[in-house]
């Protein structure tokens, strides 16, 4: 049956007044129908009954009853409307002044009614408007902080971690791993992970045509399984080394491409709050992701020779600046070296530009595996480079590049079925042995030393000496 809610005709703009006059009203009714009912149910003298004065008593005690009624309502119902009325007026002035409700607790927020009745439910069901506004209000509040975070970061490592460790923690997972398509390779590669490993995965199973993570790829739709310990599953679906109690594969979009995907396990199941956050984040994490991954693509190309896939002379520069600045105030050594191929124009005129070319990539592949991750190589300009040593003296540049001159020299380089003889020419320059005042000066010695070592006949390593005069 439906309740019908509509306005009643009223008599004033106030329901207690109105309720005052019904009760008034009723109680003058009952003064007036007392008189005969008296009479009908004793044996009172109906002279004595029916009076002028008798009816007015009567009257009257009909009257004040409905004002005592009245003034009980008031004082217990008005009370508890009243507790609503301040809760409404508190959280409304605590949504308005902080934007936000903050922490909620029972005694701030709540009302504590209990009666079983329409009361009692009003009370209920307040409750729960305001607990489900303050889930809503903190939902928002950390999906804003997310997110302001996301569209800050233009590192695709930073911005996947952050988000693998907020949720992990929101989340209460063991642990989380992000993993990104590396398209010039078309594979899966982990670029961030909080409390679990990469080692932690069994890649050759977590993307078998028909895994599970092949179909969530497909779908596009995040996955949430559930692994009872008393059903035996086979983990190797899964791609996992262990076997968790909750596992959450969850994709990042671009439009119709799957660029990213999330891993999360656990042993506890996410409620209905952190899988609302989670599903907020991913359907807004694609863009961010795809612009974090086209500013770094960007970045790369601005610093990146496109030829050998080292440094450029601009990036080169710019790291030097910054290495020998350090270097002076921690007054710790460094070490620059020039190099360059010998007689590379013979080889470009004889074999060609393409041989020349193939020589300088296979040369940086060669001195990229011999060089610590720290130090910095660069092209610096044609067949010539700089190579930057962090905390490296000059006597051990000179060894570094002894070393690496011996294997250029031993390397059998094949271009079309000939077989190509290269050397390289080697000037070193280290501060302070050099006494440099700044990196520009340390450049010169190093030409200069480079220089030198093309005078005395190429194919070897000379370490500058003498400050420039």
């Amino acid at each position: 049956m439906k309740t019908d809610y509509s306005e009643k005709p009223r008599f004033t703009h106030s329901i207690f007044l109105d309720l005052l006059l019904y009760m008034m009203g009723f109680g003058l009714f009952i003064g007036v129908l007392f008189p005969p009912l008296t009479s009908l149910v004793t044996h009172l003298d109906q002279k004595e009954i029916y009076t002028y004065s008798f009816f007015i008593t009567c009257m009257f005690a009909g009257f004040l009853v409905g004002i005592l009624n009245y003034l009980l309502v008031k004082l217990i119902l008005g009370n508890k409307f009243r507790q609503f009325l301040d809760k409404m007026v508190q959280i409304r002035n605590r949504i308005n002044s902080d934007n936000s409700m903050g922490i909620c607790d029972e005694k701030e927020c709540l009302i504590h009614i209990k009666s079983d009745d329409e009361i009692g439910a009003s009370a209920d069901n307040f409750n729960q408007l305001v607990l489900s506004l303050y889930k809503r209000i903190r939902l928002e509040d950390r999906l804003l902080e997310i997110n302001n975070f996301v569209h800050h970061y233009l590192e695709t490592r930073k911005l996947s971690h952050y988000v693998l460790e907020e949720l992990c923690k929101q989340g209460n997972f063991h642990g989380g791993i992000c993993l990104i398509q590396n398209s010039q390779e078309d594979k899966w590669e982990g670029i961030s992970h909080y409390g679990l490993r990469e080692s932690d995965l069994d890649k050759e199973y977590l993307f078998h045509p028909g895994s599970i993570v092949d179909r969530v790829l497909a779908n596009r739709k995040t996955l949430t399984l559930e692994l009872p310990e008393d059903i035996p599953v086979e983990l190797k679906g899964f791609g996992l080394s262990y076997r968790p109690r909750f596992f959450i594969i969850a994709p990042v979009s671009y439009y119709s491409s799957v660029i990213s995907f999330f891993i999360f396990v656990g042993d506890n199941k996410p409620d209905e709050e952190i899988s609302r956050l989670m599903e907020l984040i991913f359907s807004q994490l694609g863009h961010a992701m795809q612009n974090s991954l086209l500013h770094e693509k960007l970045r790369k190309i601005s610093i990146i020779d496109e030829l050998t896939q080292v440094y450029n002379r601009r990036y080169g520069f710019e790291k030097l600046q910054e290495a020998f600045q350090n270097s002076v105030q921690k007054n710790t050594p460094i070490t620059v070296v020039l190099c360059d191929l010998d007689f590379f124009k013979k080889i470009n005129d004889t074999y060609g530009h393409l041989a020349g070319d193939y020589i300088l990539r296979e040369m940086c592949l060669i001195y990229q595996s011999n060089i610590r991750k720290e130090d910095i190589l660069c092209r610096y300009g044609g067949e010539e480079f700089m190579l930057i040593l962090l905390e490296a003296s000059g006597p051990d540049g000179f060894k570094h590049c002894e070393r690496f001159r011996k294997k250029i020299e031993n390397h059998e380089f094949h271009w079309e079925g000939n077989s190509l003889n290269v050397t390289m020419s080697f000037g070193v320059s280290c501060y302070p042995d050099c006494f440099a005042r700044s990196e520009y000066e340390l450049i010169q010695q190093a030409d200069d030393a480079l220089y030198q070592a093309k005078q005395n006949g190429r194919n070897q390593v000379v370490l500058a000496s003498e400050p420039i005069k």
